[in-house]
C-alpha cells in the first residue's frame, strides 16, 4: 500500500518517496537555488558600479558592463555627453568635458590656427581661431589700420600702416602729390 504525504515549508518538512514506499523527513529551512548574480539583473553587485538592469546600454548612466558612465570612458552618454573619444588630448575633435570641439573653446583644435578661448578680436587670435594678418579687416596688435584690401591710394596701406604725406603713395582726394 502506497502512502503519499503533503510537503510542510519550511521546516520539518515530508518528502513523498511513494514510489519507494520510504518516507523521508528533513528537518531545517529549506533552501532554493536561483541564478547567479549577473550584469543585468538590475542588482548591484559586490564587482558592479551600477546595475539597471534592461536599461543598462553603453550610451545610458549605467553601462553594458554595469559601470557608470563617466566621461573619458569612450561611450558617448546620450543626452549628457556630446562626444567621448576616450582620451586627453583636446588638440582632437572632442575636448575636456566631453564637448564638440569648437573655435572659442581655448583649445587649438583641427582647422585652427589658434584659440584663445575669448570674443576679443582685435587681440593675437581673431573670433574665427585665425592668427592675426594684414589684411584680414581687423586691427590687432602691430597695426595701425587695417581696411582688408591692398590699396594702396587709400587712407591706410597694404602695410597696414595710416597714409602719410611722404609715403610714397598719392592718397586719391587728399593728395596731388607725395614726396
Amino acid at each position: 500500500m502506497m502512502t503519499t504525504t503533503t510537503t510542510t515549508e519550511p521546516s520539518g518538512s515530508m518528502t513523498d518517496l511513494s514510489t519507494t514506499g520510504l518516507m523521508m523527513t528533513t528537518t531545517g529551512p529549506e533552501t532554493t537555488a536561483g541564478p547567479d548574480p549577473f550584469c543585468g539583473d538590475g542588482v548591484v553587485d559586490d564587482d558592479e558600479e551600477c546595475d539597471d538592469g534592461d536599461e543598462n546600454a553603453d550610451d545610458a548612466a549605467c553601462t553594458l558592463a554595469c559601470e557608470a558612465a563617466l566621461c573619458g570612458d569612450g561611450n558617448v552618454w546620450a543626452g549628457v555627453e556630446e562626444c567621448d573619444d576616450g582620451n586627453t588630448d583636446n588638440a582632437d575633435n572632442c575636448v575636456d568635458g566631453c564637448l564638440n570641439a569648437t573655435c572659442g573653446d581655448g583649445y587649438v583644435g583641427p582647422g585652427e590656427s589658434c584659440d584663445d578661448g575669448n570674443d576679443v578680436d582685435n587681440d593675437e587670435c581673431s573670433n574665427n581661431c585665425a592668427l592675426p594678418s594684414c589684411g584680414d579687416g581687423l586691427v590687432q596688435m602691430g597695426e595701425e589700420c587695417d581696411d582688408g584690401n591692398a590699396d594702396d591710394a587709400d587712407a591706410c596701406l597694404s602695410t597696414c600702416t595710416n597714409a602719410i604725406c611722404g609715403d610714397g603713395q598719392v592718397q586719391a582726394g587728399v593728395e596731388e602729390c607725395d614726396d
